[in-house]
């Protein structure tokens, strides 16, 4: 997944232990996500470039999730 968002395994693990992306965890223990991840870490990423704070871009997630 890493290689089709275009970020390091480090930045997915990362989003996640902030709660910015949700895994699913298999009987060993590896993370698995849906494809709308690769989405998400997009849209993190730009808002990241436009100068956004991880913690402003968790309140728009939450936001832009509350309206669906």
């Amino acid at each position: 997944m890493a290689e089709k968002a275009k970020v390091t395994k480090r930045t997915i693990d990362y989003y996640t232990s902030l709660g910015l992306l949700k895994a699913e965890r298999s009987p060993s223990n590896y993370r698995y996500y849906d494809y709308s991840a690769i989405e998400r870490i997009a849209f993190i990423e730009k808002c990241k470039a436009d100068g956004l704070s991880l913690e402003e871009i968790k309140k728009k997630l939450s936001a832009d999730f509350l309206k669906r």
